[in-house]
């Protein structure tokens, strides 16, 4: 992209500028930080029994499912997905139960398996301001969501394009936008442009 150059990370501010950590420099006259979302939902009644702490929405049943009230469904909470997909089998995974080809399991057992995750995640690092946070383990939420509701799973073949693209999505920054893929069967694909 014209006029925008990739760096590390800030190791340092300067008068003009700033010093990376790959020990490179850049002067500028303005930063904008990028501090990503805070989840807010000022339209919701406090009777819908979600809660907001820092940016973790509880209690949610594998991440998209009111607890307290099993008819409301939040789709496209995660973050460090492949969004069309996730919104597709989230949005799939709720019809399953709102429609009542499933049943859900009990309140006692959602809570039990959204304070697991949550536990395994905490002792992992992750924070209340990340606790939807899939990156690498979006795969297996995938697989879980298709799975639990019995729905139809992702192709692998997504899995493995989404892969490819998210390298060339930080190390092609400015023309990854251009790149054409065709899938060839539910495990390939290739790269046409």
């Amino acid at each position: 992209m014209p006029n925008v150059t990739q760096k590390t990370d800030i190791q340092r501010f300067t008068a003009d500028g700033a010093i990376f950590k790959d020990d490179s420099s850049a002067s500028f006259s303005f930063v904008i930080f990028c501090t990503g979302y805070k989840y807010t939902f000022p339209f919701l009644s406090v009777d819908c029994g979600l809660n907001v702490d820092v940016n973790w929405v509880h209690p949610l049943y594998k991440h998209c499912l009111n607890i307290n009230k099993p008819s409301m469904g939040i789709i496209g909470l995660p973050h460090q997905i492949c969004p069309a997909q996730l919104f597709d089998l989230q949005a799939r995974f709720v019809l399953a139960y709102f429609s009542g080809h499933k049943e859900l399991p009990s309140r006692a057992d959602m809570l039990a398996e959204m304070e697991t995750d949550m536990q395994e995640r905490w002792a992992n690092g992750v924070s209340k301001r990340v606790a939807h946070k899939m990156g690498v383990k979006q795969f297996h939420y995938y697989e879980d969501l298709a799975v639990t509701a019995g729905i139809t799973k992702l192709k692998p073949v997504i899995g493995k394009m989404m892969k490819a693209c998210s390298k060339k999505y930080i190390f092609e920054l400015d023309t990854y936008r251009q790149k054409r893929f065709k899938v060839v069967d539910d495990e390939n694909f290739v790269q046409i442009v």
